[in-house]
């Protein structure tokens, strides 16, 4: 079943779209985020990096998440 297409998408194309989505949420997690905000910001076009520095340099998450949502 492996590269059998699902919905259009080849399944390794899929799972890798499903592995970044979970690393972003896992990364925006660690930053402080709720898992909640933590995966709305995954799957947003939020900039990782971006919200990184706004928190490195004292932003609170609650305002982060604002700025970069």
């Amino acid at each position: 079943m492996r590269g059998q297409k699902v919905a259009g998408m080849p399944h390794r194309i899929r799972d890798e779209k499903v592995r970044v989505r979970q690393w972003r949420r896992e990364q925006f997690y660690r930053l402080g985020f709720s898992n909640s905000d933590a995966r709305t910001l995954a799957v947003s076009g939020a900039d990782l990096t971006a919200t990184r520095e706004l928190i490195e340099k004292g932003c609170d998450p609650a305002t982060a998440y604002r700025i970069v949502r």
